[in-house]
């Protein structure tokens, strides 16, 4: 009690110091974390105060993200607030993950917003940071991305998280990799693999399909070798200061498709006979003049045929129909006649 006494003072005493966004800033942080502390208040006798606790998760949610929100639309230049704003942020970033039992909702999207403004103080840039949404729309449909984060259990332990996004999602996955103690241990024994089975294993099922990941690092995560841990996981890392400075890849080519095509038997040949249909549309401002013109194909076929076809229009809805014999691979041109 003495040490949130301590805490909550020096923040008070931070708020007072500054002005306008700052201490506004500020001041949502701290509400969000009187916020944990009663939720871990309530946490002991959870089975008497269940309701109680959803609100009180709300609660956090609400000033997480107004802190966010107020973060992203301010110019913080003095470095002093800058600092005070950073500590602030990590110290509820360390809180947060034992508030909420579901890994994915919007518990997790307010704390990926947390931990990209906090990358962002990190980097000490003037840049506004963007929105775990704005980071999802980013991503091609054969990327992820991962913030890496520490954090304390209830018990007090050091721990590390992670927040899984891919471009499918609904929200961020909140993922717990197991304590600092466990993680130490496990990679003092062999880097390469246990760095597979600690980092990658338990987030592998998010990224199913995937073949680049963007992730940040965190604490024993900077000492990860994570080209080596590409041979087993068959995943490309691309190391990034924060996620949200990743590239517009969201129409880019999978990578996938641009894979070399495997030698194999070509498939069995169709041989049909019938008619080829093919239907488009006039745009509306053509289709007024289509009762003045006679619309015709052209086709051209590679084993020296030509076809003159007439070109069906319905005048109400600018749909326009044509039927042909087709034998083979065959160029068509569209010609108007005036009436």
């Amino acid at each position: 009690m003495k040490n949130r006494l301590l805490i909550s003072s020096l923040m008070l005493a931070a708020i007072i110091s500054m002005s306008g966004h700052a201490s506004t800033i500020l001041h949502h942080l701290q509400k969000a974390r009187n916020f944990v502390e009663e939720y871990e208040l309530l946490k002991e006798e959870d089975y008497y105060y269940t309701k109680e606790l959803e609100a009180v998760r709300d609660s956090i949610i609400l000033s997480v993200d107004l802190s966010a929100s107020e973060f992203r639309k301010s110019h913080i230049p003095d470095s002093l607030s800058r600092d005070s704003l950073l500590q602030a942020m990590q110290m509820l970033q360390a809180k947060l993950p034992h508030c909420t039992e579901d890994p994915h909702d919007i518990y997790s999207a307010a704390m990926y917003d947390l931990a990209l403004c906090t990358r962002q103080l990190i980097q000490d840039s003037q840049e506004s940071p963007v929105t775990w949404q704005v980071v999802r729309d980013r991503l091609a449909k054969d990327e992820g991305a991962v913030e890496l984060f520490q954090f304390v259990d209830l018990k007090g332990n050091p721990c590390y998280g992670a927040l899984a996004l891919t471009a499918e999602m609904n929200y961020p996955s909140l993922v717990r990799l197991g304590s600092r103690k466990e993680i130490d241990k496990r990679l003092s024994r062999n880097k390469e693999t246990h760095a597979y089975r600690t980092l990658w294993q338990p987030l592998e099922r998010y990224f199913k399909g995937k073949h680049k990941v963007y992730y940040t690092p965190s604490g024993i995560f900077y000492r990860i070798p994570m080209e080596e841990m590409e041979l087993y996981s068959g995943c490309e890392f691309d190391k990034v200061s924060s996620t949200g400075d990743i590239p517009d890849n969201s129409g880019a080519i999978p990578s996938e498709i641009l894979k070399n095509p495997v030698d194999g038997p070509l498939p069995n040949p169709i041989l049909k006979c019938g008619k080829s249909t093919i239907t488009f549309h006039l745009i509306d401002d053509k289709k007024d003049s289509t009762k003045e013109k006679n619309f015709t194909m052209e086709i051209e076929g590679i084993l020296d045929y030509a076809l003159d076809v007439p070109i069906k229009i319905d005048d109400a809805t600018g749909i326009a129909t044509l039927e042909f014999d087709l034998a083979g691979t065959a160029i068509g041109f569209i010609y108007c006649l005036w009436a």
